[in-house]
């Protein structure tokens, strides 16, 4: 009978195990509980909301987002897209490799003839200046960059008719470029800001659009379509320096521009808006 009576180091033993057991057994219901809770709060985020659109990391996919403790909607607008052919034939493709290739076209012509033609309207030391002018001016596009930030967050569309005014506006004083070095040397801080707002709005609205899954293929292509319209140049400065006259050519260029206008009326509703949020657009990068 002695021997059937727990000793009470062993009797102390069978409690330590009775409550490891128990707390073992809270924390996996704890850490269930926690799991279930983190699978719903991400199928609420995601599951619902995901639009068909784009790849993973994609910044318009969800359709509701939470930022500092406020929640609001997102709008996902535009057409969707099956495959690469779908996306080539598309308006706001056809649009973003002509509005490329067009700006980025009169954009290297103004850099590569500005010595040439300085000189050929001005004194050489005016020219020297408004080509050291030029010189300075150019990085300085990046100033722009809080607004260029805030239209391509509120209307993308708008960013584009901006910055094919921009180029209609230094074509024109090019076209009249011999009145004076003073409205010459205005055109250098114009066509600064046109060169950042032209490129970053390029870069955004093609990630907009299509998504993330083709974008370096569609980027590609219009780098090939920029780099053919590019050609161009070469025979419109052999023939200005032939003729010992720029007004031919910048004329031509500035001509080029005025088909863009009309941008709003090309382009689908909805082209390059998705998620775009007008009250919660950044001032700053």
């Amino acid at each position: 009978e002695a021997n059937d009576k727990p000793t009470p180091a062993a009797a102390l033993k069978a409690l330590d195990a009775a409550i490891a057991k128990e707390e073992a057994a809270t924390a996996v219901d704890e850490a269930e509980d926690f799991s279930g809770r983190l699978l719903a709060a991400f199928d609420h985020a995601h599951t619902d909301d995901v639009s068909q659109q784009g790849g993973p990391g994609a910044p318009f996919l969800a359709k509701t987002m939470s930022f500092q403790g406020e929640e609001y909607e997102l709008p996902v607008q535009g057409q969707s897209y099956e495959s690469l052919d779908s996306m080539l034939k598309s308006r706001p493709f056809l649009f973003l490799a002509l509005f490329a290739a067009t700006h980025i076209l009169k954009l290297n012509f103004i850099i590569t003839s500005i010595n040439a033609q300085t000189l050929a309207n001005f004194s050489p030391e005016d020219a020297l200046q408004l080509t050291k002018w030029f010189g300075y001016m150019l990085p300085f596009g990046f100033v722009s960059a809080p607004v260029t930030v805030y239209l391509l967050a509120t209307d993308p569309v708008k960013a584009f008719v901006i910055a094919n005014w921009l180029s209609f506006v230094y074509g024109l004083i090019f076209c009249y470029g011999e009145s004076g070095p003073l409205l010459v040397g205005l055109a250098f801080p114009i066509i600064a800001l046109s060169k950042q707002l032209v490129y970053s709005s390029i870069f955004h609205c093609i990630g907009a659009e299509f998504g993330f899954g083709k974008y370096g293929t569609l980027l590609g292509i219009i780098n090939v379509t920029v780099a053919a319209f590019g050609l161009v140049q070469y025979p419109l400065v052999s023939f200005s320096t032939n003729a010992e006259s720029y007004a031919f050519a910048n004329w031509f260029l500035l001509l080029l521009a005025v088909p863009f206008f009309g941008v709003r009326y090309y382009l689908p509703p909805g082209a390059f808006m998705r998620g775009v949020s007008s009250e919660n657009a950044p001032l700053v990068a």
